[in-house]
């Protein structure tokens, strides 16, 4: 059980946190282009006969130079056609490392991993929040309350 415990609120959460984190930061430093679905590459077949496809993307980077990717999330290729466009981002100096830039492609991989430490905190762990939030609304209120009455009095 406390092996259970550190993997689920301990490991789990801590490299969904740097994966979020390498998220976020190719939301902010990475370099947006527009690309150009050219084809889908089939991936699998499930037991339920299903088949998922991995898009490729043609983009230009900031140089000018034409790139083909194959993104690593795979979807159904009526979710997105063939020629369409979409935005794709990249860290600098390394296109072939692009992602879409779509949720599910940015994000889904740290609430995966930080999903269930989310979920069990807000159950077992939640009552210990109760106590910030409370006084952290009791401190704007104070002050809202007192520090507007004290700009508006003349002087």
């Amino acid at each position: 059980m406390n092996w259970f415990l550190l993997i689920i609120f301990g490991i789990l959460p801590f490299v969904g946190a740097l994966f979020a984190f390498r998220t976020w930061h190719l939301l902010r430093y990475g370099e947006r282009v527009t690309g150009t679905i050219t084809s889908h590459e089939r991936v699998r077949v499930t037991e339920h006969r299903k088949t998922f496809y991995m898009p490729t993307v043609g983009i230009c980077d900031s140089n000018g130079n034409a790139h083909t990717i194959t993104m690593r999330m795979s979807e159904t290729p009526d979710r997105s056609g063939k020629h369409e466009s979409l935005t794709v981002i990249y860290p600098k100096g390394k296109p072939e490392t692009a992602r879409l830039k779509r949720f599910a492609s940015l994000w889904l991989i740290p609430l995966f991993l930080c999903g269930p430490a989310i979920v069990l905190g807000a159950i077992f762990g939640g009552h210990l929040l109760w106590f910030p939030i409370s006084f952290a609304t009791l401190v704007l209120f104070v002050w809202r309350r007192y520090a507007g009455n004290a700009r508006r009095t003349p002087g």
